[in-house]
């Protein structure tokens, strides 16, 4: 039987209404489009009072991406092919504001090529004009998070909660900027709890930071009559969600009149180095490498007309240089103590990690490199010291053994350093790795 690759092929189309998007999904196979609504009233609070409508386009796209990119299952793995068929074809039809802007073949490849370079996935927009007004926001007046008239100096950064952009957040505290706004793009309700305990213990005094000012969106998918859609598969490797989450925030930082985005990833997390033999492409997250924020930068500057950046001072650092300097500072290391990360959902807003996804194993290297102790209880200990519990090595050693356990992955066999854990643990390895994250679509993983 041959097994000749062929990209899935998908066909979106999106229509704005008022606040709300009807989006028309085409599988390409013999079943009728799936029609959703989605509802993106808590989004279009980012716009204010004074919108600015090409940062709403730039806004709407970013969430065309994220619906597109979830509702376009990737392909099955296959005894040929251990990977899976990755990449898709995924055609977007969008109403936006300025089609005369975006459909510029020019501004148009930009975006594809941003896509291509996250995603692996074969992009291509029709950008038509949207016939409504658009949101309220954009043309009448609401009730504003700002102050009247737009502050001189804005500072918008994305805030997850986490070691990195408590960083961030913490070295904006030591700028000259009148306002700054901590974004947060989740539908977890875990996450936003953990974004008010961060923001919380790093503003013990409020009086010293009043230019803080916290903002939350989120987007919710329903049918047309208002039911969460049943039985509809969803794509989890979330590789869209980065464009989401970037292009939130530079929306924002336009409308409320800045020049730049800012974001906070160490060095190693932002360039995704491989742990894995299938860990390459965009099967390794690219959210922050630096071609990822240039070249949103050069679209956002061309579509809007001005000079625009997305700047990541954490680049050049690694996590445990982040820690050592939030201790140096009482309220930064009350922050740092409230912080999380985990790849699993199960665990995002709790101080809790599994201990052998990469964003545990990283921050467990960073405290472990500044002999700070880690508030954060794992499932598997990440000891990566040679008289660890596990014999040293474990967290990957665990990740080879499960990786050999698994035939989805053959050709990851002594990929990964470190021993395999003793034969006293693996019925614990074992029952757990059914429950982590390798077992999942998740290529991150």
């Amino acid at each position: 039987m041959s097994d000749r690759y062929e990209p899935k092929h998908y066909q979106i189309d999106m229509y704005g209404n008022g606040c709300d998007f009807e989006v028309s999904v085409d599988h390409g196979i013999s079943v009728p489009p799936l029609m959703v609504r989605f509802l993106d009233l808590p989004v279009g609070r980012l716009l204010f009072t004074l919108a600015s409508p090409i940062a709403a386009d730039i806004l709407d796209i970013g969430l065309a991406v994220q619906v597109a990119d979830k509702l376009c299952p990737r392909g099955k793995r296959t005894k040929h092919q251990p990977y899976g068929y990755w990449a898709r074809r995924i055609d977007v039809k969008l109403s936006v504001r300025f089609p005369e802007i975006w459909g510029q073949s020019s501004n148009r490849g930009r975006l594809e090529q941003l896509l291509s370079f996250l995603t692996d996935d074969d992009w291509n927009f029709d950008f038509v004009r949207r016939s409504d007004g658009g949101r309220p926001q954009e043309s009448s007046v609401q009730q504003s998070l700002l102050p009247a008239g737009l502050p001189k100096r804005p500072a918008v950064t994305l805030f997850s909660g986490g070691v990195d952009s408590t960083y961030g957040l913490h070295l904006l505290r030591r700028s000259r900027h009148d306002v700054i706004f901590p974004l947060t793009v989740t539908n977890n309700g875990r996450i936003s709890g953990l974004r008010d305990r961060v923001l919380n213990a790093m503003m013990a005094n409020r009086q010293s930071d009043p230019n803080i000012r916290p903002v939350t969106t989120s987007m919710q998918v329903t049918r047309r009559d208002g039911s969460i859609p049943g039985g509809v598969k969803l794509e989890d490797s979330a590789r869209g969600r980065a464009v989401q989450f970037i292009f939130a925030g530079a929306a924002l930082a336009i409308n409320c009149g800045g020049n730049a985005l800012y974001v906070s990833e160490n060095g190693y997390g932002a360039i995704g180095l491989p742990m894995t033999s299938d860990h390459f492409g965009s099967r390794a997250t690219k959210a922050m490498h630096p071609k990822t924020l240039a070249m949103t930068a050069d679209l956002v500057s061309m579509v809007s007309g001005r000079m625009f950046s997305v700047q990541n001072p954490g680049f050049g650092l690694t996590k445990g240089e982040m820690i050592r300097e939030l201790v140096a500072d009482p309220l930064g290391r009350n922050a740092l103590e409230q912080t999380a990360t985990c790849d699993r959902k199960v665990y995002r807003g709790l101080l809790q990690g599994c201990g052998v996804c990469t964003s545990c194993l990283l921050r467990h290297a960073g405290f472990k490199a500044t002999s700070v102790m880690d508030p954060i209880k794992y499932d598997v200990p990440p000891s990566l010291d040679s008289n660890g519990p596990y014999n040293g090595g474990v967290a990957l050693g665990y990740q080879n053994w499960v990786l050999r356990e698994n035939p989805q992955y053959p050709e990851s066999r002594g990929s990964i350093g470190g021993r395999i854990p003793p034969d006293s643990k693996r019925a614990r390895i074992r029952s757990g790795a059914r429950r982590l994250p390798f077992n999942a679509s998740s290529p991150h993983s």
